[in-house]
């Protein structure tokens, strides 16, 4: 069985199972479309989410809670539409290979953690 996604376009939200193959193609190819976020109801091999703002990224939970956020400017117009279908037909999540690991920049920095530990 295939997952089940919300869509978020702009700040329009989709649930499966409106959401549709030419719905994301549509939002990828509009000028006017500033971001678009595909969550899976379960994650795909890990990964939480996708979405498209200047770049791809995607974002990954392990069993043990260890976060992974990678980033990727595409070629292509196309090379955006074939990682959000795989991801939403296939439940495929891309080859991040040569994706930029940017995990620290939505860890809190050391004086946060800190705060964060005298808090509690």
């Amino acid at each position: 069985m295939l997952n089940k996604f919300k869509l978020t376009i702009n700040d329009k939200v989709y649930l499966s199972p409106t959401i549709t193959k030419e719905l994301i193609v549509n939002a990828l190819r509009n000028k006017e479309t500033e971001f678009i976020i595909l969550e899976p109801k379960e994650p795909i091999h890990t990964s939480l989410y996708m979405q498209y703002a200047a770049t791809i990224e995607i974002r990954f939970l392990s069993a043990e809670g260890k976060m992974r956020h990678y980033s990727y400017i595409p070629e292509n117009e196309d090379e955006i539409i074939v990682f959000f279908l795989d991801y939403f037909e296939k439940n495929k999540v891309p080859n991040i290979e040569n994706w930029t690991d940017i995990s620290a920049s939505f860890r809190p920095n050391f004086f946060q953690r800190l705060a964060q530990k005298f808090k509690h």
